[in-house]
């Protein structure tokens, strides 16, 4: 990754209201202090943030792209089963909150821009901030959903997955998506081969 040397105003306004759609805060100098924390970064390529049994230390609020998250299946190799998109933050929750190693892999697709926060630097903001305990939960909570969505997909027959993921993530579809995830990854996250994925998706949609 490569690490801007600024951030601009527009990506902390758009994780500022992001925040606040989900818990206001009610201190006046939350924001300014959190800004002094963040890392803005580049994925030109593919990025690992996370591998498989890493010390999770970080999370990332995506301003651009998409973040992916797997595990490493014998039979069926890397399982996509969740994805992050611009504007929700991409956290292994339980790692990050309580100090564990990985279970999963997180990668943020090529063209994505990211800010990244450690662990520790979220100590010390609930140490100042105590009410972004709340917020931090309130973040945590809505990821069931995310669990939620994908089991949906998976019961549908194949055509009413490919139409149900592109209406979820329009930024994916086309030789020009804004969101650059990989057919192999979406095959993945529709537990469908490439090959089934890439075929339905030109019968449906040319190309």
């Amino acid at each position: 990754m490569i690490r801007k040397d600024t951030i601009s105003e527009a990506s902390y306004k758009m994780l500022f209201d992001y925040l606040a759609s989900v818990f206001e805060m009610p201190y006046m100098d939350f924001q300014p202090h959190l800004r002094k924390k963040l890392a803005g970064y580049d994925c030109k390529a593919p990025e690992h943030l996370i591998w498989e049994l890493d010390p999770v230390k970080k999370c990332w609020f995506i301003v651009k792209g998409m973040v992916l998250v797997y595990y490493s299946d014998f039979k069926k190799g890397t399982v996509v089963y969740q994805l992050f998109e611009a504007g929700e933050i991409a956290i292994l929750h339980d790692e990050f909150v309580n100090g564990k190693l990985a279970e999963s892999g997180m990668i943020a697709v090529a063209g994505s821009e990211l800010l990244e926060i450690t662990s520790r630097q979220m100590d010390e903001i609930h140490e100042m901030f105590p009410k972004s305990m709340k917020l931090q939960n309130k973040i945590i909570s809505g990821l069931s959903g995310k669990v939620r969505q994908r089991e949906e997909l998976l019961r549908m027959e194949a055509r009413d997955k490919v139409r149900a993921f592109y209406k979820l993530y329009p930024q994916v579809m086309g030789k020009k998506r804004k969101a650059r995830l990989l057919d192999k990854d979406a095959a993945s996250y529709l537990d469908m081969t490439e090959f089934t994925f890439s075929r339905l998706v030109k019968e449906m949609y040319g190309g």
